[in-house]
């Protein structure tokens, strides 16, 4: 029987084991691409919910703000309002004089 030499084999099992290496290295760099990406996607939630939490205080003291400002504006309409309808009774009760708006 003829006998088989390995030494046949030898360059395409070198072949394979440099593939093997080849693939270990990429997917080492795989892996620490994906650790990065990971620790990004942290920071960028973190960033999201501080944004969240800023974004909310602002938003009362803006609601605050602007009830102020509506509330002082209404009153000063309603102070006007009273003063103008108080001059028209007056003026009712007064036909012979002239009053100013």
């Amino acid at each position: 029987m003829a006998e088989i030499s390995l030494e046949l084999f030898n360059p395409r099992f070198e072949q394979m084991n440099e593939m093997h290496r080849e693939m270990r290295q990429e997917m080492r760099e795989m892996r620490r691409d994906f650790h990065d990406m990971q620790k990004s996607l942290l920071t960028v939630s973190r960033q999201v919910v501080n944004l969240d939490r800023r974004l909310s205080d602002v938003k009362e003291e803006l609601e605050g703000t602007i009830k102020m400002e509506l509330g002082g504006a209404f009153a000063q309409m309603e102070t006007r309002l009273e003063q103008f309808i108080e001059r028209r009774i007056g003026d009712l009760h007064n036909p012979n004089q002239f009053s100013e708006d």
